[in-house]
């Protein structure tokens, strides 16, 4: 509309769609600017995400042996430590960790990881799956006594639920 009052021959007719044309190029712009820096979280959130399906119930697994030999065969041919990071996508302690055990002669093999043994072991397994097949509507707290009786084991009724969860019984009573 100033263009107007500036230059009266010219029709709004012309002035108008310029002025839509330049507000709408600017707003493309900026929705374009915004998508682009919503794709690149997104390529941040999908690298996080892939690092951390290593993961299983919040504890990382160690990595397997054949990529740590890779990694010190590649440093070891005479790739930088950092690149070999960056290739094998693991951290540059890692990389450092591997490489000063292969100097020193070391195991590459990941160690165990962590945590108390299992209190039943594989007889009182065996016992258990016994048990639900001659008495499928006992409680979680028969079955602990039983165990008791059986091996000596004093268990929760928790330790028996997961214990029956691994051997794969469902909970359904009777044979309905």
């Amino acid at each position: 509309m100033v263009l107007e009052n500036l230059f009266p021959p010219i029709p709004s007719e012309l002035i108008l769609p310029l002025a839509a044309t330049s507000g709408s190029l600017l707003g493309a712009l900026f929705l374009y600017g915004l998508g682009a820096s919503t794709l690149r979280t997104l390529n941040f959130l999908q690298r996080v995400a892939a690092r951390m399906s290593r993961w299983e119930h919040g504890r990382m697994n160690g990595y397997s042996e054949d990529l740590r030999c890779r990694i010190v065969s590649a440093v070891q041919r005479g790739m930088p430590k950092s690149q070999a990071a960056r290739t094998y996508e693991v951290s540059l302690s890692s990389v450092k960790r591997y490489a000063n055990k292969a100097a020193r002669g070391g195991p590459l093999a990941p160690k165990r990881s962590p945590g108390s043994l299992p209190k039943l072991d594989e007889k009182a397994g065996r016992l258990l799956a016994a048990d639900l097949e001659e008495r499928p509507c006992a409680t979680l707290q028969d079955r602990c006594d039983y165990l008791q009786a059986a091996t000596g084991l004093s268990v929760s009724r928790a330790t028996v639920c997961r214990a029956i969860a691994r051997i794969g019984s469902t909970r359904k009573k009777g044979g309905e």
